[in-house]
Order: C-alpha cells, then sequence, then structure tokens
C-alpha cells in the first residue's frame, strides 16, 4: 500500500543519507592525511569503495527490499555482516595506507580480495538462510489457516450431527 511506498522510500532515503555521509567522512580522511599514492594506496583505496558498495546494497536488501518487519528482522544478520565488512576494509584500508611505501602490491591483492570473497560469501549464505525461513514462515501460517478452518467445519459438523457418539468422535477430531 501507500504507507509501505512511503516507509521504502524514508528507508532507501536514509540508506543512501547514511552511506553518503561516512563515505565523505572516508575521503576526508584519506585525503586529507598525507598518504603517499602508490599503487598500493590505490589498491587499498577501491577495496574499500568496493566494501562501500557491498554495505549499500547489504543494507537494501536487509531493510528495503521486502519493506515489512519480519523480513527486516531477518535482515539484521545480513546487515551486521555488511557493515562488519565495511568495518574492517576501512580500517584495513587506512592500516595499508599508512604503510603503503613499505608494501608490496600482491599481498594486498590477495588479503583484500580474498575479504572481499568471504564477505561476499557470507552475505549470500546468510540472504539463503533468511530467504529460507521467511518461506517457512509463509508455509507454517498458510497451513495453520488451513488446520483452522478444518476444525472450524468439523466443530460446526458435530454441532448439527445427530448421533452423540460420532459428535463426541467429531469434537476429538477437531481438538
Amino acid at each position: 500500500g501507500v504507507g509501505r511506498d512511503d516507509s521504502m522510500k524514508k528507508n532507501i532515503g536514509r540508506i543512501i543519507s547514511a552511506t553518503l555521509i561516512i563515505l565523505a567522512m572516508y575521503h576526508l580522511v584519506v585525503f586529507l592525511i598525507p598518504f603517499v599514492h602508490t599503487d598500493v594506496f590505490w589498491a587499498a583505496y577501491g577495496f574499500t569503495l568496493a566494501a562501500f558498495a557491498v554495505a549499500f546494497v547489504t543494507l537494501y536488501i536487509a531493510f528495503v527490499r521486502k519493506p515489512n518487519a519480519r523480513s527486516q528482522f531477518y535482515g539484521f544478520p545480513l546487515a551486521r555482516l555488511g557493515v562488519g565488512y565495511l568495518g574492517i576494509q576501512v580500517v584495513a584500508g587506512l592500516v595499508v595506507m599508512a604503510v603503503a611505501l613499505w608494501l608490496p602490491l600482491w599481498p594486498v591483492l590477495l588479503v583484500f580480495g580474498l575479504l572481499l570473497c568471504a564477505a561476499l560469501l557470507g552475505l549470500i549464505s546468510t540472504d539463503t538462510v533468511a530467504s529460507e525461513i521467511n518461506r517457512q514462515d509463509v508455509t507454517l501460517r498458510r497451513n495453520t489457516t488451513l488446520m483452522r478452518d478444518l476444525q472450524s467445519r468439523i466443530m460446526q459438523m458435530s454441532a448439527h450431527c445427530t448421533l452423540p457418539e460420532a459428535q463426541k468422535e467429531l469434537k476429538a477430531l477437531a481438538e
């Protein structure tokens, strides 16, 4: 409905705003501190920008894609993983930038590449688990509704039944 659309727009607005503010702060730190801009610096910078993108997409998937409360609750582990990866990458990236003159490029690419891959695999598996839980919740609600409907119909049948023994069995079945 309309309320859901407004909530979705507000959530996406908040996520974009927060991401842009943190990204601006990151750029202030990175470009005001006199880091030497070597290939290692740029690799750390690039992987950190990728981490911002991963965190943004993760927050979108966790809190905007399915804006109902249950989906958002299940989205918290996903969001925590995406934001946690961003935090680790920002800190590690700044440390690498500080010592960029003394580091070869290949270990930086290897470590940050593995970290990105691990984060992406974790996000995929976390999203898969959340989707499965949502699917099971829907199935459970459907089955519960069906069982209540059957119970109601059996109780109606027992009320119209004239045989005391059959009425007793129908009530027992309904319970």
